[in-house]
């Protein structure tokens, strides 16, 4: 089987300045930056879907349903369809960044050698991982930016269809910091597995399985990285409007004590939760370096 590279100079630009190795990743893999370019059209385009004439008619359908029995059929159940298929979109970017990095930008290029060439032509090992590294994080962030401001855009519509409080899940995922940061933990895991193994497919399935390990350790500790607060009441429990609820303690009927995040703490647990993704990306890109310092030296 033979395996196309690019040239030996092509990690630079005609006056050898910094910055080639970057071009090179974005000339080698313009396929999947289309691919990804195709990824976020269909998801803006559902989203826009969403925002016009699929909320148009949903909330007609609503109106009409005040008045009438109703189920989720025609444009109301259409409309709830889509935006599941929409979270479904915007989570994936977590899964298909490191599968992609692993698999595509790392693991085959050390699988089939390639990467010698550019390592022995002038490019340290450092900026190629750099490169690698680079292009993906920015692609997915300015990606993702463009979905979560459309996502924002379909929740101010108001059309009265879907759980649209801030600590609903799609929203608290699709509309918050999540969806930044770990698409680029994923990006940073990637890179690593990529390395580690050396090969594309054993090295997806291994950053794949770390960001699913990630997020299941992450959404057992969400609400529990800020204290809740409580509201005794007799009778049933009182929460806030907009809160998370966490618990109730029945003692009896007139001591019912509710635990709970008020909506003021979105935003602090985001940050937090945020930091802690990020503090991993950092890590693992650290790893990444150490062991690239140490194969190469």
């Amino acid at each position: 089987m033979t395996t196309h590279v690019a040239s030996p100079h092509s990690a630079f630009d005609s006056g050898g300045r910094p910055g080639g190795p970057v071009r090179s990743v974005i000339r080698l893999h313009r396929g999947g930056l289309w691919v990804w370019v195709g990824y976020l059209a269909v998801t803006a385009g559902v989203l826009l879907w969403l925002y016009g004439p699929g909320g148009s008619a949903a909330e007609q359908d609503s109106i009409y349903c005040s008045h009438h029995q109703c189920y989720d059929f025609g444009a109301i159940g259409a409309y709830k369809d889509m935006l599941i298929v929409v979270d479904v979109l915007i989570r994936a970017v977590a899964f298909l960044a490191p599968a992609y990095v692993a698999a595509l930008l790392v693991g085959r290029e050390l699988q089939h050698g390639t990467h010698r060439l550019a390592w022995t032509q002038g490019v340290s090992p450092a900026r190629w991982m750099a490169a690698r590294l680079a292009v993906p994080a920015v692609a997915v962030t300015v990606g993702t930016g463009v979905l979560v401001a459309l996502f924002h855009l379909v929740r101010s519509a108001e059309f009265g269809v879907g759980n649209w409080g801030f600590f609903d899940s799609n929203v608290y995922y699709d509309g918050g910091l999540l969806a930044f940061v770990y698409p680029l933990l994923g990006v940073a895991l990637g890179a690593l597995a990529g390395l580690l193994l050396g090969r594309s497919v054993p090295a997806a399935l291994v950053a794949v399985a770390a960001m699913a390990a990630a997020q299941l350790l992450m959404h057992t500790l969400r609400f529990k990285l800020l204290p809740t607060e409580t509201r005794t009441s007799s009778g049933t429990y009182d929460v806030p409007g907009g809160a998370e609820l966490q618990g109730v303690d029945e003692a009896n009927v007139h001591h019912i004590t509710a635990h709970f995040h008020p909506a003021s703490h979105v935003w602090p647990l985001q940050f937090i939760e945020s930091g802690i993704v990020l503090a991993a990306a950092a890590l693992a890109v650290a790893g990444t370096f150490q062991l690239l310092r140490n194969r190469a030296g």
